[in-house]
């Protein structure tokens, strides 16, 4: 059996659905201002995450583990794609996930991240 809307529910319920847009897209804008800082911090990481040193520097492992304790949400960002998207750099998924044991570094499980 389909209902019949009125027309006045159907512009109601479109002006809803580009509220919950908008609010989601200024959720992810806070985020990406939220974690940004976080992010350039690991810049030093990036030799070790393009596989171009075998090890990574000791400011990176400094940065990483300040990071986990101060936003490691943001790290989420990192494996589900946002970073790069953010900065323009493309980060090697593998690389980044092995950052932490290279450091020494307990980071929380992927699994709380949101990301596939």
């Amino acid at each position: 059996m389909m209902m019949a809307f009125s027309k006045e529910s159907q512009t109601a319920a479109a002006m809803l659905l580009v509220v919950v847009l908008l609010l989601a897209a200024e959720a992810a804008a806070a985020d990406e201002k939220a974690c940004m800082s976080s992010i350039v911090s690991l810049m030093p990481c990036l030799p070790y995450t393009e596989n171009k040193a075998p090890e990574p520097s000791a400011p990176c492992c400094r940065n990483l583990a300040q990071v986990v304790q101060s936003q490691p949400i943001c790290l989420c960002a990192v494996l589900d794609g946002e970073a790069s998207q953010w900065m323009g750099i493309p980060v090697n998924v593998s690389r980044a996930l092995a950052l932490p044991p290279a450091c020494s570094v307990q980071t929380p499980p992927t699994s709380e991240c949101n990301c596939t």
